[in-house]
């Protein structure tokens, strides 16, 4: 990640980072009322809104966190995120917004893909040559 943002502010973009903590999502999935699940971030509409790129990086150390979160719960987050989501869509369909995704390998991620974790390093960061 550190690697990524000195790239970005070499070729003179202006990073923004937004970093989520897997154990905060599960804790508001596991603990979180109606209210608080349904709550859409101004943060991250704001930034659909103006910024021009987002280069989102999962890296998740357990994969199956919320593997006893009810799905309703989890469906119920996501849809506080439907209305961004469109926004970037149409921005990008108009030019005005890019977007990529990737993953950092984790031991998680390679054992979901029975693989070491040297080996599943190796994978992604071939796919992303």
């Amino acid at each position: 990640v550190e690697d990524v943002y000195r790239e970005l502010l070499s070729v003179g973009a202006h990073p923004l980072p937004f970093i989520e903590l897997e154990s905060l999502e599960e804790i508001l999935l596991r603990e979180g009322n109606e209210q608080q699940l349904t709550k859409k971030s101004f943060v991250l509409a704001a930034a659909v809104e103006q910024c021009d790129a987002r280069l989102f990086i999962a890296s998740r150390s357990n994969t199956k966190a919320l593997s006893s979160i009810k799905p309703e719960r989890v469906s119920t987050r996501r849809k506080a995120f439907r209305d961004i989501y469109q926004i970037s869509q149409k921005r990008e369909q108009a030019g005005k917004f890019r977007w990529s995704s990737t993953l950092y390998p984790t031991t998680a991620y390679a054992q979901d893909a029975e693989m070491s974790l040297h080996n599943f390093e190796e994978f992604v960061f071939s796919v992303g040559r």
